[in-house]
């Protein structure tokens, strides 16, 4: 059975691009510190390893009668109890001296915690079967003071209440038995490994037949060898990703609304020319913090103030019967800021339809334990009854009815003390039990997208480090983890060294930044500029259809006032207004498009009717509309995106404005400056240009720019997953067009980050291109590609690079278009510090200067790849972007290349700074979360780039249904994919 990497896939890069030279030599050079530790393999790893394929059963009773209306068993049990049952399994055989197993090969075995294992003992036979039986587990007494606890309820027989009921007293315990099954796959070669890192390719392709999936796998074993010891000591994922993540609970960070931050570490193993190294870098992730249901709901909901922290001011006590003030804050740097009042628990009578929709997004990954009889079983949450207890029936199996709330009266004596909430829903049956009679339990993270603004700001604020605590902190996690006293490294032979590897970088130059003629030119410093004394480039079309919805709770003058500084800034920048009083209406918030839709017509019709009269004749169609928002609503913000650009006659593109920053008046120049850069590029303008051919080498004109992106639903969602591309129109790079597909999102099975549709999208690219350029084709393509995950590198050249070829032979049968296709990784835990404190001498961050490239000793010894941190450091430390070629058709050569990619993160259209991704790339991304808001509703939220996740096959999308989105956004054969609509 192949072994499950992963994502160690791809990580020796066999089938990259060879690296063209032996690197970059432009640029001042210097020294930089990594997080990545050398490994040193020894004894018995360099003896062949074997890989065991396990597979673990539970043990059924037949005469167990199986619960009325419950579901299917599971295919496979929770990778804790696999761990768990292996363990105890082959320690307890080896004990009584059982199938030949020994102490070593049972204590020191290291397994994946679902179907692969390793070992350095070999395996007594060529397989084993046996059976295990773990102890049984101790029920947690029921909660003082909830129903059931002074006299648990007698234990019913087996077979449960129907779906929808409340959850039965606990049942007897079932049995804790489990088949094993071991059997040999193959042996696995460490010292290919090692071969590979050394570059050695004849050695191993003379070992055996398939030797990239035989490294691939070596790389696993140390991998999870790695973390076997870790688990007993940290809580861990289980998920691949996830599985390299420890996080120490017993230290929680509280944040606002009932969250708290776990700190932890990521641990990788991963080969580079320096030979195996270990990455050791910090992690953080924000939990629910556990505790009565009902108190938590009502953290999560902002419903009775948290204490305040950090100095700052302190909030009101709950409403509960012991709630108290909180304390009052000090200063703005909170030297006497008093904590929150010990205030009693905030409470909740009852929800709204909102309040449990938020709900339902931020207890995702919680576990569920009832409170009101003794139990040790987590169930899952799953959701809550439409009704309130006091209404939600359901049928025993004698045939009476009851409501949950009258059930817990005649079973338990207990009257519920909140009947209006609704009840939550528990477990595989969905059972339904009263919020009061409920405990959560934190079980993973909370997903990055259902975090509220404020829990994010504050997990930002609480856990930037900046690089000399970044570094400190590394150095803090090596000593942590302690390899020299890991049982299970010393058995294997391998140790891990306890200083970090360093590595040689170039700065690169800077590029020159032009805008239009006659403007002054910037002064670049640390790759940052400004606007003061410049021209656009280019100005988009004359701006003279557009209108103001203002939904902002500000009076009209304010907003006349912020509309006459934003136009006098689009002046200024050279673009020319031909409505300088566009018409300004002011609305009420509304997530009813129907309504908003409404909204925009209004302003649409009268800005039409004032165009004309000033143009004298056929003004263009809705050209734009200023939004003005009071707070940052996401669902809100999604709506109005959505309906301008789709559900209008044409899309028309919106520039939405916070009214906290547009009426700031210290700061209102340097926002409106941001503003004007995205309305110029959003009506088919330039803001500046990277123009120089030193700058560019090997960009001609005949050179298209591809970036592509994949976003998907969040797990369980049924929603189809997004591709986005944006290609250039012309050899000049200036502008770009953009192209969509829904695409089937394949739930279960293998992960699908490939563009399924991706002729179809690169067609639409190349027929724009032919329009703007006598119907000729490009002669080379730069495709970036974001968000690829290591082990999808083949699955996704194989596919794109032939759709490019193909879309072009169909335009032009001879089409001969060399293509150089670029992995854009920004998901990576690699990070550099600088070795002498003088190289980052003149940057307040303590960051390393912007241009910062590495492509030695830390990179692959076979693929063309290479780190570059283009931008300088803003907030913390900053994270370089891993480019990795996987086909050089226009042989660039490295210092060619990199200064390319370095120049273009120079040309992002809304910063005047350097950015951390190529923009052809960052613009895929951001096209894929504006159309999110286009095919997720607020119960997606959860929606997660790239290839994260993977679900069962679902419905499949055909081409013609895939175009959906086009459709509508070039209605009326609108150009409004010709330009960047969507930054």
């Amino acid at each position: 059975m192949p072994a499950a990497r992963g994502g160690t896939e791809a990580l020796t890069l066999f089938g990259a691009a060879p690296r063209p030279d032996d690197g970059n030599k432009q640029g001042r050079p210097l020294q930089v510190t990594t997080d990545l530790f050398r490994a040193h393999i020894k004894g018995r790893a360099l003896d062949n390893i074997q890989q065991l394929d396990v597979k673990i059963e539970p043990i059924q009773d037949p005469s167990a009668a199986r619960p009325p209306g419950a579901g299917p068993r599971r295919e496979s049990l929770p990778v804790r109890l696999n761990m768990e049952v292996l363990q105890h399994g082959l320690r307890t055989a080896a004990q009584q001296q059982l199938h030949g197993i020994t102490d070593q090969f049972a204590n020191f075995i290291v397994y994946d915690g679902r179907a692969i294992a390793y070992t350095a003992f070999a395996l007594p036979a060529e397989s084993l079967e046996f059976e295990t039986e773990l102890p049984p587990k101790v029920d947690l007494p029921a909660v003082p003071g909830a129903p059931g606890a002074a006299s648990a309820p007698p234990r019913r027989a087996p077979g449960a209440a129907p779906a929808g009921a409340p959850a039965p007293a606990a049942a007897p315990r079932g049995d804790r038995r489990f088949k094993i099954k071991l059997a040999f796959a193959r042996n696995i070669d460490i010292g290919l490994v090692l071969d590979s890192c050394r570059g050695d390719r004849r050695a191993i392709m003379a070992t055996a037949a398939n030797p990239q999936e035989l490294v691939q796998d070596g790389i696993q074993a140390i991998d999870i060898l790695l973390r076997m010891g870790l688990q007993a000591r940290y809580q861990s994922g289980t998920t691949a990703n996830a599985a390299r993540k420890f996080y120490d609970p017993t230290k929680p960070i509280h944040i606002s609304q009932g969250a708290q931050i776990w700190p932890g570490f990521f641990q990788s193993a991963r080969p580079c020319a320096a030979g195996l190294v270990v990455n050791l870098d910090p992690a953080y992730s924000a939990f629910v913090g556990g505790g009565p249901f009902i108190e938590v709901a009502a953290k999560l909901l902002s419903i009775g103030g948290p204490g305040g922290f950090d100095g700052g001011r302190g909030g009101r006590g709950g409403r509960g019967g012991r709630g108290g003030r909180g304390g009052r804050g000090g200063g703005d740097f909170g030297a006497r800021g008093g904590s929150g009042g010990p205030g009693g628990p905030p409470t909740i009578t009852s929800l709204t339809h909102q309040d449990t929709r938020q709900l339902r997004l931020r207890l995702k990954n919680v576990g569920i334990r009832v409170t009101h009889r003794a139990t040790n079983k987590l169930e899952s949450f799953t959701g809550f009854t439409p009704k309130p207890a006091d209404e939600t029936e359901f049928q025993t199996k004698d045939g009476k009815t009851y409501t949950i709330a009258q059930y817990f009266l005649e079973k338990y004596n207990y009257r519920l003390r909140f009947p209006r909430l609704p009840c939550v829903r528990i477990g595989a049956q969905r059972s339904a039990v009263p919020m009061e009679c409920c405990e959560v339990v934190p079980l993973g993270p909370i997903p990055a997208t259902s975090l509220t603004p404020m829990q994010a700001a504050d997990q930002i604020a609480r856990t930037k480090l900046d690089p000399q605590e970044r570094k400190r902190r590394v150095d803090e996690i090596r000593a942590e983890v302690n390899y020299e006293q890991d049982a299970y490294l010393r058995a294997w032979g391998v140790s891990v060294d306890p200083q970090p590897l360093s590595a040689e970088a170039r700065v690169i130059p800077q590029p020159d930044v032009s805008y239009a003629s006659g403007s002054q030119r910037p002064r670049i410093n640390n790759g940052s500029w400004n606007l003061v004394g410049a021209r656009f480039f280019q100005p988009g079309d004359d701006l003279i259809t557009w209108g103001v919805l203002d939904y902002s709770r500000h009076p009209p003058n304010t907003v006349e006032d912020f509309v006459v500084a934003q136009v006098d800034a689009l002046q200024k920048l050279g673009l020319r207004i031909r409505n300088t009083r566009p018409e300004i209406k002011k609305f009420r918030v509304d997530l009813n498009t129907n309504v908003v839709r409404g909204h925009m017509q209004e302003v649409g019709s009268a800005a039409y009717r004032v165009a004309k009269q000033a143009s004298g004749g056929n003004p263009p169609l809705p050209q734009l509309f200023l939004i003005v928002l009071d707070v940052q609503d996401q669902p809100f913000y999604n709506t109005i995106k959505r309906t301008a650009a789709l559900e209008m006659h044409t899309p028309v593109a919106t520039q939405c404005v916070s009214a906290h920053k547009a009426f700031n008046m210290r700061g209102r120049p340097q926002y409106v400056a941001n503003v004007a850069m995205k309305i110029n590029v959003k009506l088919g303008g330039t803001n500046h240009v990277v123009a120089s051919e030193r700058d560019l080498p090997r960009f001609g004109r005949q050179t298209m720019l591809i970036g592509a992106d994949v976003t998907h639903p969040g797990p369980g969602s049924e929603k189809p997953s997004i591709a986005g591309s944006v290609a250039t129109i012309d050899g000049s790079a200036r502008r770009y067009s953009s192209e969509l597909r829904r695409q089937t999102n394949p739930r279960g099975g293998a992960v699908q980050e490939v563009m399924l549709h991706s002729k179809g999208m690169m067609l639409g690219h190349l027929k724009k291109w032919q329009a703007a350029n006598q119907g000729r084709l490009p002669e080379s393509i730069v495709f970036f590609r974001d968000g690829v995950s290591e082990g999808q590198y083949q699955a996704v050249l194989d596919h794109e690079l032939a759709a490019v070829k193909e879309a072009a032979r169909e335009l032009r049968p001879d089409a001969k278009v060399k293509v150089t296709f670029v992995v854009c990784g920004k998901g990576h835990h690699v990070r550099f510090f600088a070795k002498d404190p003088r190289d980052v001498a003149g940057d307040r961050s303590g960051n390393l200067p912007a241009g910062t490239c590495v492509d030695k000793n830390i990179v692959s010894p076979f693929g063309f790849d290479f780190y570059l941190q283009s931008q300088a450091g803003l907030v913390g430390t900053a994270r370089p972007c891993h480019y990795v070629v996987l086909r050089n058709e226009m042989e660039f050569s490295s210092e060619h290349l990199i200064k390319c990619i370095n120049s273009l993160c120079y040309t992002y259209c809304r910063a005047t700074r350097s950015v951390s991704l190529v923009p052809p790339a960052y613009y895929a991304d951001i096209l894929c979360e504006k159309a999110r808001a286009f095919e997720y509703g607020p119960d997606d939220g959860d929606t997660v780039a790239s290839s994260e996740r993977g679900s069962t096959a679902a419905e499949e999308i055909g081409e013609v249904e895939s175009m959906e989105f086009m459709q509508k956004l070039s209605k009326q054969n609108s150009p409004f994919t010709n330009n960047l609509w969507f930054m």
